[in-house]
């Protein structure tokens, strides 16, 4: 049976590959941050801190460690919520293609293949 809505599953596999994405950078910005709290406190680099996104000028390792958790939580469901899309998405799919072979079963155009047969790796003996 031919598979439909090709355009729905390339989505599917680039908000996966998003999701991974989001996921490996939102990690990397969190260790950066930690860094950056570490090495801001002893060397004076308050200034150059100031207009980084969610970086607690001032507070130190603490501060950059509570924002570094902050971040990857907020990461963590980022990436849950595009992965959950695209199992969304493929939940239709899947809806779709069993309605379409149910369909197509009642009518009768979907023939039914026997199962195959069981194979044995015992060879024949000589009263076969």
């Amino acid at each position: 049976m031919q598979k439909k809505y090709r355009a729905l599953r390339f989505v599917v596999g680039l908000y996966r590959v998003l999701a991974w994405v989001v996921l490996a950078l939102g990690v990397l910005a969190s260790i950066g941050m930690i860094i950056a709290s570490i090495t801001a406190r002893g060397q004076g680099m308050g200034s150059m801190l100031e207009n980084v996104p969610m970086m607690p000028v001032g507070t130190g390792i603490v501060g950059g460690l509570v924002a570094a958790v902050v971040m990857l939580l907020y990461t963590a469901l980022l990436f849950i919520i595009m992965w959950a899309g695209s199992e969304f998405v493929m939940l239709f799919l899947d809806i779709e293609r069993n309605t379409r072979e149910t369909a197509l079963y009642l009518r009768g155009e979907l023939q039914q293949t026997p199962p195959p047969e069981a194979i044995t790796w015992q060879q024949p003996g000589p009263n076969v």
